[in-house]
This record gives C-alpha cells, structure tokens and sequence, in this order.
C-alpha cells in the first residue's frame, strides 16, 4: 500500500478513513499537517473515503502547499492493508456515535489521535491508547500528532491500543452488553 502511494517505510504515515462530509473534520486535519511537516518534513497523510467534500479537500490540500504531504486517495476497494500500513490513526470528527473505523485502527495496533467528543472518549483513552484533543483546534491537533512520531510511543500506545479493543469491543461482548440492557428494560 505505502509503494502504490509512493511512501517510503521510513516516512512517517497518518491515516484518516471517513466520508468526506463536514462532521467528519478533515479540513482540521489538513491545517494540522502543517504543522506536522513543520517538524517531520517526510510525514504523510491519507484521507480515505468518499463524498460531498472530496473535490474541496483536494482544492484545500493543494492550496496549503500540501499535495506531496496529504493524498485524498478516494473511495477504495480494500481498507485492511491501509490499516496495517498505518502508523498513526487521525480522526477529527465533530460529533461520532460509535466510532468504528477508531475501533479498527486500534485493532490493527495504531495508536490513535483523535477529538475529546463523546462517542471517541469512550473507547480512546487518553495518554494510554492515543491522544485527545479538542475539536476545531488543528495546531492542538498536530502536536498530537507529533508526539507519535517515536516509534516505541506508537508501539506502546498501539499495544494499549488492541489490548483494549480485544478486552471491551469485541463482537460477543458487545452482544452481551445488549443482551444485559434488553433482559434490564424487560425486567423493570
């Protein structure tokens, strides 16, 4: 996946898979690049998805000066490889239910960035599995971002990370928790 998108193994790599719809935030995650590359001149990012925005955030990226930091690569057929090619996961989303491509990123051991709204906070633990920060705020944002250019960070975070999604979100304790609720609302 890094080949098809001309990324060396070595280059910093965020990901961000979402519609491109404005809940989503990913103008607020295009101004944060800027200050990523500030700092990590190889860093890139990939907005992955399909919508409303996607030629408006093309048109962004290329007016920020970003066109070599930031590809809006589209719909694609396959996310699984974006995921595992990732070193960090971004999402700026204003408001989330249950934030499932978060869920997958920590499945595939990527630390996670993302905005303090409910939803993301109950599965984001700040400083254990990822950073998070307020929504709107691109240069809060970037630092985040920063802070997981370590790699041991990333690999301690994104352990953090899966530990917590095999332990709280897998299928069948999700149907247990339903289970749980509905046998609640039936007793009372």
């Amino acid at each position: 996946m890094r080949e098809e998108w001309g990324i060396s193994d070595s280059d910093p790599l965020y990901l961000n898979v979402a519609r491109y719809e404005p809940q989503k935030g990913q103008r607020t995650l295009i101004e944060a690049m800027k200050g990523v590359v500030d700092h990590s001149t190889s860093a890139h990012l990939l907005i992955v998805g399909w919508g409303s925005l996607e030629s408006s955030l093309r048109t962004k990226v290329d007016d920020a000066g970003l066109s070599d930091a930031v590809t809006i690569t589209g719909r694609v057929p396959e996310i699984h490889g974006y995921y595992a090619a990732a070193d960090v996961f971004v999402s700026a989303s204003a408001f989330e239910g249950l934030p499932v491509t978060i869920l997958e990123a920590m499945a595939a051991e990527c630390p996670v960035v993302a905005t303090d709204i409910n939803g993301v906070r109950e599965v984001v633990l700040d400083g254990e599995t990822g950073r998070l920060v307020p929504p709107d705020e691109p240069m809060q944002m970037a630092a985040a971002m920063r802070e997981f250019t370590d790699k041991m960070t990333r690999e301690r975070f994104g352990k953090q990370g899966y530990e917590r999604v095999h332990d709280q979100f897998t299928v069948e304790q999700m149907v247990n928790r339903y289970l749980r609720l509905y046998s609640s609302l039936f007793d009372q």
